[in-house]
């Protein structure tokens, strides 16, 4: 969580945990922190896996970058 944006974290920590707890995906917006440290908006989806007996394991994500539709 440490590239999440301090103000993010909260709610981007309770999104993860509901999500994998219902076993259901999640989509968000968060700010995450670049290599020269500043802040860029991302939409981040993940999507718990489940294995053949239906029981969770760790989950796939994505993150897209909103950085010019935020511009627009």
């Amino acid at each position: 969580m440490d590239l999440v944006h301090p103000v993010d974290q909260p709610a981007s920590a309770a999104a993860w945990a509901e999500a994998m707890s219902e076993g259901k995906s999640h989509d968000h917006e968060q700010r995450m922190r670049g290599c020269g440290g500043d802040y860029r908006r991302f939409l981040v989806r993940a999507e718990p896996r489940r294995d053949e007996q239906r029981a969770r394991g760790p989950a796939a994500g994505a993150r897209h970058s909103l950085r010019f539709h935020h511009r627009l």
